[in-house]
């Protein structure tokens, strides 16, 4: 009875940390993660103009995105930060009366940017929201370190694992010789009590009105599963 709770609590003592041996293998998990709170923002914008005339449209267009990126100069927004598509246009119709009626002739174009100082947000989105745009979309919250911050969580990971394999090596009563194979990966930043006011239209605000935002904290997660050889 005595060495079958032995038994008994040596699988226990695998399940819970994550790990498997089979055949001189011995499959171990490992988590790191560590939360921070982001110093930056990306998004996009939209211009978007119908008119009668093609030309019109085209122009309005080029215009207001111009007085667009003479914000981000303002705010010293650098052109690696800033990815602008091509002008698109189509045929604006509408079905009535068994018929299509011509509306006019519709030109958009989208700029995503990051703005590396979540200080200035509200009052960068304030000037943009002032040009006549005609959308702000996909805002995301992220950190200037995050590279680094990813290898550390990965270390801190590759160490629980480390940990976890040693006890249950110990407990087997085997010994780790050498590592087979090692498979991460990383998590998408999670955020713990963010919020950010907006709208998806500048017309349903204020010219004057930015956004204003909380993002809270970022959470940068990893995980890894490391297989040893044992023996």
């Amino acid at each position: 009875m005595k060495k079958k709770n032995m038994i008994a609590g040596l699988v226990l003592a695998v399940i819970l940390a994550g790990c498997q041996a089979n055949k001189g293998e011995l499959v171990v998990s490992g988590t790191g993660e560590k939360m921070v709170e982001p110093d930056m923002a990306e998004f996009s914008l939209t211009v978007s103009f119908t008119e009668e005339a093609l030309s019109s449209s085209l122009q309005l267009t080029r215009e207001t995105m111009g007085d667009v990126h003479e914000v981000f100069s303002r705010f010293g927004i650098e052109s690696g930060d800033i990815r602008t598509s091509m002008i698109t246009t189509e045929k604006v119709q509408k079905w009535a009366n068994n018929a299509y009626i011509f509306i006019g002739y519709a030109s958009s174009q989208t700029t995503e940017v990051t703005l590396r100082d979540l200080e200035q947000f509200e009052a960068f989105t304030a000037e943009l929201m002032a040009c006549r745009i005609d959308s702000v979309r996909n805002i995301r919250f992220t950190h200037s370190g995050l590279d680094q911050l990813e290898r550390e969580v990965d270390m801190l990971a590759l160490e629980e694992a480390e940990q976890n394999a040693r006890e249950i090596a110990e407990k087997m009563n085997v010994r780790i010789t050498g590592i087979k194979m090692i498979n991460s990966s990383i998590m998408e930043p999670a955020y713990s009590n963010s919020r950010y006011l907006m709208e998806s239209s500048s017309k349903a605000r204020p010219a004057s009105a930015g956004f204003a935002v909380s993002p809270g904290l970022m959470g940068v997660k990893r995980n890894v599963t490391v297989i040893y050889e044992i023996d």
